[in-house]
């Protein structure tokens, strides 16, 4: 059975999962954020909430992984620089960055790369 969950009900979900991750509860938050990536896989909350959820269970790597697959917003991207300096990529985190920069993304967006591409 296939059903459409609708986007205010996606969108508290998305908030239950992000106050799971910083509740402790990373891997109960994986399991909303690939529900959400099923749901509506064009949306970066599911993509950025299970890397957020992969990085606070020590898997970069993974993060890494999930974000690359994801639509290359600026946020996704500045979360993928992330992944990639704690996973110990400076170079990718650094590529990102200049990426970011091209984009003019905001400096918030920046400020996160940043962080990441410089260790």
């Amino acid at each position: 059975m296939t059903f459409r969950i609708g986007t205010e009900d996606l969108r508290l979900l998305a908030e239950i999962g992000f106050l799971g991750i910083g509740r402790g509860r990373a891997a109960d938050a994986a399991a909303i954020f690939a529900f959400l990536r099923l749901q509506r896989p064009d949306l970066e909350a599911g993509h950025v909430g299970g890397a957020l959820s992969e990085l606070a269970q020590g898997r970069p790597a993974e993060a890494a992984e999930m974000l690359r697959n994801a639509p290359q917003t600026e946020s996704v991207l500045a979360f993928r620089a992330l992944a990639h300096g704690r996973a110990g990529d400076r170079r990718m985190a650094q590529e990102i960055l200049g990426d970011l920069g091209f984009m003019r993304a905001g400096m918030a967006v920046m400020e996160i790369a940043e962080g990441a591409a410089k260790g």
